[in-house]
């Protein structure tokens, strides 16, 4: 009689470990499925995104990188139908949530800037970058890799290299993009500062030695009283 409960015991045992291990695997499935769903949700504003009437500033925004037919990139835009031969993906394309495998800015090298107007005026505090997934990249090479941010009260002129305060162009941040730590991250400003121009400077990459891919890149802030 013992025996046979002991038995009975046994593989009740057994059958609730099964059991709490199939839920565990279920609840893994779940928070596997919910961070690829929810991975793009920061819950802030995004003040540079060109369809809510960010723009770039071209004359301080570096030239676009023009693919070889035969270079991996090439290859790619022509599989998603994108046509790079004359001009290249243009800086626009870092100012929309659309970020498919391919679909990026590139610049030549790996220093390279990206000079915004915002769709408001306001105190900046944080900055999102973003890459491709590694689990779907096959070159995380081209990633930025250390970065700066700048920004202006007033619109930018071409020579505002030559004098910061005269133009109003402070720094609002610097920090290293990681794309194996998270596709996507987000970096607080050194302080809050109003501002209506925005400039991102990329200083390196991870490796690449032909371009940069900058997939998005999105300005947080708080809007301005008077704006």
């Amino acid at each position: 009689m013992d025996e046979e409960l002991e038995k009975t015991e046994l593989e009740r045992k057994e059958r609730r470990e099964k059991h709490l291990k199939a839920v565990g695997l279920i609840e893994d499935l779940i928070q596997g499925t919910l961070f690829k769903h929810t991975a793009d949700t920061i819950a802030k504003p995004d003040f540079a995104m060109y369809s809510a009437g960010a723009r770039v500033i071209t004359k301080l925004t570096s030239p676009s990188y023009l693919p070889q037919t035969g270079s991996f990139l090439g290859k790619l835009a022509q599989v998603f139908g994108i046509n790079t031969r004359k001009n290249g993906n243009p800086p626009a394309i870092a100012m929309d949530p659309d970020t498919h495998l391919g679909r990026c800015w590139a610049f030549p090298g790996s220093q390279g800037q990206l000079t915004i107007q915002l769709s408001r005026t306001i105190n900046a505090t944080d900055f999102t970058i973003e890459h491709v997934d590694q689990q779907v990249a096959i070159d995380l090479r081209s990633a930025p890799k250390n970065i700066e941010v700048y920004g202006f009260i007033h619109e930018p002129t071409d020579s505002v290299e030559d004098d910061l305060e005269e133009y109003n162009r402070f720094l609002l941040g610097r920090f290293e993009f990681d794309p194996k730590e998270h596709p996507i991250q987000t970096f607080s400003a050194i302080s809050e500062r109003q501002v209506k121009y925005v400039q991102l400077r990329v200083l390196s990459n991870h490796g690449h030695p032909d371009f940069t891919c900058i997939y998005r890149f999105r300005v947080h802030g708080k809007l301005n009283e008077e704006d």
